[in-house]
């Protein structure tokens, strides 16, 4: 599998465990909904400083956080543990109600 393919199942598992949609990870980031389908599409990759803060602030992670989910040796599990969402906004798809 393609490395930027192997980062897109990892932005993708993140995401859905959060209960996030596309588009509500973006809006949290900073991200384009379109930006988030490619990154997880392996379409796109994580190489800029600007991405991988995005996915940060998206996340709620630090940024050694989002370059252990780029690495892919940190399971997705311990990633989410870490992970600083405001409880309202991930049953919510993202939305703070």
């Amino acid at each position: 599998m393609a490395d930027r393919e192997r980062i897109g199942e990892r932005v993708r598992a993140l995401r859905t465990k959060l209960g996030f949609t596309q588009a509500a990870l973006g809006e949290r980031g900073g991200l384009d909904r379109t930006q988030v389908v490619h990154l997880e599409a392996g379409r796109n990759h994580c190489s800029t400083t600007a991405i991988r803060r995005r996915l940060a602030a998206g996340f709620g992670l630090s940024m050694e956080n989002v370059d252990e989910l780029l690495d892919g040796d940190t399971p997705i599990e311990t990633l989410h543990a870490r992970c600083r969402v405001d409880e309202s906004a991930a049953s919510t798809g993202g939305e703070a109600a």
